[in-house]
């Protein structure tokens, strides 16, 4: 298994898995294929790296089976959020997600955040076992309604980096 940190260059790439994590998975991300199958290359590049961002591409092989992502978070300088992760569904149960967990959490400390938080949609548990086994603490639910018109609590859970020790 390879995880490759994705540029601009790789654009097609990101928007290929990316295309298929929103198509088979509809109900776990906070967009949609209607809403990102309309981006034009531009876009695409922005989405697929940029300051302040990281996108991986996990390949076996040559073969591309899956994306994670981690951002600077909007509001806080001090804090990035977990995006966008995906593995196709032949590779889940592996535990390849503690590779996407430590990948994020290492480009995090590298940038000098101190926090990490991500969200999910209350019926995601895959999600939240994964974060819950990675060592992040449930912060708070705020109510949402979903790209899909669902309206669906979104669980947000929190780590703190210094104290970072060990998960998965």
């Amino acid at each position: 298994m390879n995880l490759k940190l994705a540029t601009e260059a790789d654009w097609e790439w990101v928007k290929a898995i990316r295309l298929e994590a929103l198509q088979s998975e509809p109900s776990v991300f906070g967009s949609s294929y209607a809403r990102e199958s309309l981006y034009d290359e531009a876009q695409w590049r922005a989405w697929s790296a940029g300051q302040g961002k990281a996108i991986f591409l996990l390949y076996d092989g040559k073969s591309l089976i899956g994306l994670t992502g981690v951002l600077a978070h909007r509001d806080d300088p001090t804090t990035a959020m977990c995006i966008a992760s995906y593995l196709k569904p032949a590779y889940r149960g592996q535990k390849l997600s503690r590779l996407f967990y430590q990948t994020r959490l290492d480009w995090a400390r590298g940038q000098g955040f101190t926090r990490l938080v991500v969200g999910h949609r209350a019926s995601n548990l895959p999600s939240m076992h994964a974060n819950q086994a990675f060592g992040f603490q449930e912060t708070h639910r705020e109510p949402h309604t979903w790209h899909d018109g669902t309206e669906e609590q979104e669980i947000y859970y929190e780590l703190l980096l210094p104290g970072y020790i060990g998960g998965g």
